[in-house]
């Protein structure tokens, strides 16, 4: 489920990336970012919060893809 979704992912990417965007940069990307919605749904499910409002998926989604696109903040207390 996760390859199809992060292959459906990699080519949306490309779509909107300029000609000559780096391959690998973009299945990075795409790895990364299914990897984060991954993990937002894994929370979630353990969390007992609802579907919607504080705690839910779509909070916790839109978290972790802040957290990738800015870079991590546990890199800067570990380095």
């Amino acid at each position: 489920m996760h390859a199809d979704s992060e292959e459906r992912l990699r080519a949306a990417i490309t779509d909107r990336c300029p000609p000559g965007t780096d391959v690998l940069e973009i299945r990075l990307a795409a790895a990364a970012a299914t990897a984060a919605i991954r993990v937002a749904l894994e929370q979630w499910a353990r969390s007992g919060a609802p579907a919607t409002g504080p705690g839910s998926p779509r909070e916790l989604g839109a978290r972790c893809m802040r957290e990738l696109t800015a870079g991590l903040d546990l890199w800067t207390r570990v380095n």
